[in-house]
């Protein structure tokens, strides 16, 4: 799944990845996206599998479409010895990966999604194995999800996620839109 000779290593001892036909770049002039999405996924071509990959808010600076695409990586890299411990604050990536859990809809379910989200031209060989894996991990049901509170955990049934969370939304975003709403009646 991951590929080795996209990333090359210069006589100075920096990364540069192939981005098309022998152009080079350099990870620190790419986007926000482009790093981040790096720093998770490059690390893993060194490790020998079974490999228990620690990822903190895996979501950090990357648009929500891409929060969907980094889960379903992660969930097809589950099929090739990877296995993922992630903690996020992203509600979209929770939701989402409730609905995956409790629903577990095919492959051509999860690509009509991608496909509204990013288009008929972002569809590839690569994207069509990546959604075929996560969705083998979704079926075989290999997903855990704990919440932590206060020092505490406890096990949620990943098909509940969305459900008995407290979320970003709840804490901050409806908030912030009564405020709004308030304001507006007080013009």
């Amino acid at each position: 799944m991951l590929n080795k000779n996209f990333r090359k290593v210069d006589e100075k001892g920096r990364i540069k990845l192939e981005i098309q036909n022998g152009v080079d770049l350099e990870p620190f002039y790419a986007s926000a996206m482009i790093k981040e999405v790096t720093s998770i996924l490059m690390p893993l071509l060194d490790l020998e599998k079974p490999a228990l990959v620690l990822i903190e808010e895996s979501e950090s600076r990357l648009h929500l479409a891409y929060q969907i695409l980094l889960l379903l990586v992660m969930l097809s890299l589950v099929q090739h010895g990877y296995k993922f411990v992630i903690s996020t604050h992203s509600d979209l990536m929770a939701s989402f990966l409730g609905n995956l859990v409790e629903h577990k809809p095919s492959k051509e379910k999860i690509m009509e999604l991608m496909e509204n989200i990013f288009g008929h031209d972002f569809v590839s060989p690569t994207l069509k194995k990546i959604i075929e894996d996560a969705e083998k991990t979704i079926k075989e049901s290999k997903i855990k999800v704990y919440f932590f509170e206060n020092g505490t955990a406890r096990d949620v049934p990943a098909n509940r996620l969305a459900y008995e969370v407290p979320g970003v939304t709840r804490q901050v975003v409806d908030k912030v839109a009564d405020w709004e709403a308030e304001l507006k009646e007080n013009g």
